[in-house]
Parts: C-alpha cells; sequence; structure tokens
C-alpha cells in the first residue's frame, strides 16, 4: 500500500517479516519496523487531523489498531481469535466527522461474518452487517460520509448485491441483489456512480448503478464484456481523466481496455509487459482510494495509473498507462524482435553519423596539411 499524505510526501507500507514502511522518493533512508507480529493483512490512513492510524491482523488473528505518536507507534488489541489462528481479513479503514470506521471479516462457526467497527469509541460495538458467502467484499466512502459494501450475501442465497449505511441514522438498509454470479471487481466514481464486474457462468458483464438508483435494482444498467469471458481473476476497475479502466494480468503481462464514462464501448484490450511480476496496489490519498497495479523495482513500488487531477501520484515517470504502454507495450506490430532490429538501426545510424564526422574531420585536417605546405 502507498499513503500520500498532506505535505506530500508518499510512504510504502508492506510486509517483510512484520508490517514495515519506508518512504519513497528518500534515498539513503532505511525502511522502518512497525509491528513485527503482523501478518501483512493491514490498511493505512492518515487522519483528517494529521498522524497515521494502522488496522491490521497479529500472528493469532486478532485485530489490533496502531496509532502514531511522535514517531512511535502506539498499540491497542481490538479484538482477541478465540482460535487463535490467523485468517482473510480485507481490511478497509475509513475516518468520517473524526470517527474511525474499520470494515474487516471475521469466521466465526464456520460462517464469514461482514463486521463494521467504530473503532474509537468504546460505547458502540462491533456491528455484524450480513453473513459473507466467500471472503470478497467492498467497501466505498460516499461523498456524504456513508457507506457502501458491496458483496456476495450469504442470507441471500450468495446473491451479488449491496448495502447502504447511513452516516446520520447508523442504520444499515437491506441488502438490495444486483445480479447472481461471481464479483471480478467494483469501483465508485466522483458522482457516487458504482461500476461493477461480474461473471455469471461463463459470461462477464459490466453494471453501472446510478447514484440516485441505488435502491432501484431495476433501473441499473448492465453491459457484456466478452473479452473478460476467458479471466477467471485478477480484475482491477481504475476511473482515469473521464475514463473506466479494466485491468488484468497473468504473471508480467498485463492487459488494459478503456472505455469513456457514459459509453461503456470498450476499446480491444492491449498486452503490456513489466520488469517483475504484477502486483495489486493500493494508492490512498486523503479520502481518495485507487486500487492498481504495479511492480516492484528494487523494493520500491512503480504501478500504473496514478494520476490526481494533472498531478502525477507515482515514484516514477511511468505512472501513466498511455506512456507506461510505450515503454511496455506488446502487440504484433510492436514486438522484441522489431525493438531488436530498431536498436540495431539506431546504433547503425549513430555509427554511420561518427563515420561521417571522422570523414569530415580528415577532410579538415587534410586541407590544413596542405594549406601549409603551400
Amino acid at each position: 500500500m502507498i499513503l500520500k499524505t498532506k505535505d506530500g510526501k508518499q510512504f510504502y507500507f508492506f510486509y517483510d517479516r512484520g508490517l514495515c514502511f519506508r518512504e519513497i522518493g528518500s534515498s539513503g533512508k532505511p525502511q522502518k519496523m512497525i509491528y513485527e507480529d503482523c501478518t501483512g493483512q493491514f490498511d493505512v490512513l492518515e487522519l483528517d487531523c494529521g498522524g497515521m492510524v494502522i488496522l491490521c491482523e497479529d500472528q493469532e488473528g486478532g485485530i489490533v489498531f496502531l496509532s502514531e505518536d511522535s514517531g512511535d507507534w502506539l498499540k491497542t488489541t481490538l479484538l482477541k481469535s478465540k482460535s487463535g489462528q490467523s485468517g482473510p481479513k480485507n481490511f478497509s479503514l475509513f475516518e468520517v466527522s473524526g470517527w474511525l470506521n474499520g470494515f474487516y471479516c471475521l469466521s466465526y462457526q464456520e460462517q464469514i461474518l461482514l463486521v463494521h467497527h467504530v473503532i474509537d469509541n468504546e460505547d458502540i460495538q462491533p456491528e455484524v452487517v450480513d453473513l459473507l458467502c466467500g471472503e470478497t467484499f467492498h467497501v466505498f466512502q460516499l461523498e456524504n460520509g456513508d457507506f457502501l459494501a458491496v458483496y456476495h450475501s450469504d442470507y441471500s442465497n450468495g446473491n451479488l448485491g449491496f448495502k447502504l449505511y447511513a452516516w446520520n441514522q447508523k442504520e444499515w438498509s437491506r441488502f438490495e441483489t444486483i445480479d447472481k454470479g461471481e464479483l471480478l471487481s467494483a469501483v465508485k466514481d466522483g458522482e457516487d456512480n458504482l461500476y461493477v464486474v461480474y461473471r455469471q457462468e461463463e459470461a462477464c458483464y459490466l453494471k453501472l448503478l446510478k447514484k440516485d438508483t441505488y435502491q432501484t435494482a431495476y433501473s441499473q444498467q448492465q453491459f457484456p464484456l466478452p473479452f473478460l469471458n476467458s479471466v477467471k481473476k485478477n480484475v482491477r476497475l481504475v476511473i482515469e481523466d473521464g475514463k473506466l479502466w479494466i485491468l488484468y494480468h497473468n504473471g508480467a503481462s498485463m492487459f488494459a481496455a478503456y472505455c469513456t464514462l457514459g459509453t461503456y464501448t470498450f476499446s480491444t484490450p492491449q498486452q503490456f509487459v513489466s520488469r517483475g511480476d504484477f502486483k495489486d496496489f493500493y494508492f490512498k490519498s486523503g479520502s481518495s482510494v485507487r486500487r492498481s497495479y504495479g511492480y516492484l523495482n528494487h523494493n520500491m513500488p512503480e504501478l500504473l495509473i496514478l494520476k490526481d487531477g494533472d498531478k502525477r501520484e507515482s515514484s516514477n515517470d511511468s505512472s501513466e498507462i498511455e506512456r507506461f504502454a510505450g515503454l511496455h507495450r506488446t502487440t504484433d506490430d510492436f514486438n522484441r524482435e522489431q525493438i531488436e532490429n530498431r536498436k540495431n538501426d539506431l546504433e547503425l545510424c549513430s555509427l554511420k553519423r561518427d563515420i561521417e564526422l571522422i570523414k569530415k574531420r580528415l577532410t579538415s585536417i587534410e586541407k590544413s596539411v596542405v594549406y601549409k605546405e603551400k
């Protein structure tokens, strides 16, 4: 995970025999250990008043809250695991009006619970939102502070749907079904419209839920995605500069297709290659949370599609996918053999220029010698 703070610094949080972090762009500074007992499952947030907080899992499956205090990290154990075993948590951490809200899943008596936890208020007990079918869920914070949870409900025969949490009323809505099928990815735009990609039998679809129609499932719009039909996992949605990108990868190869918001006719997927296997990264800046792909280069992340308006948010110059394409694209007309041929052509041209310069220099020397002899 990468966190950009209000003062413009970027920190990379990662697991390396414990939860560690390192400042991006700060050469010579070593990584720092935050919490050695962390399993690698965590979420990080910068508070509105400054300072960073972390929600994570310990080695025994417990829920731990860490808060930054003058360079140190204070630990509070929120929940202890009765089984003493680690399990998937899928943490999400948000702040609303100074209140910290954590979301995670817990295994209990062979069931998986989706839990909403107001962390900094002991008078409010953790609340079970629903029983999950599987461990995948997405929680989004809406512009008014409400929450939108997208998941498969065990109570609804595993159907894919959502619940809304009204912050002012502190109440969850009833579960609204989106469709039958497997959730692959979801993303929210700046106007709180929701985009969901899911698989139904052998076909994949994009479903759009307009902000003012969250409670009326029949008004949702559905679009087929035939280029995803053979893709089983590793699908990500990213909204960037009025475009909706669909990314999916296999090892060091990634594919990307996009459409302009409002049209939903997607481009032909293009293939990209990286210097290493693609990894899944979260990028957080204020209330903005983006999920994207990238890879590690000398233990530092290099990311795709990370911009905020006209300002790049990545630690390198190849963050924008169009620029990344120029460095890494692989197509029938632009393959490794042609790259090598092009390199050879450039080297030959350079050699010819050097020869011409040498000839001109020799000619100049000859003329000088003839002039002196005269």
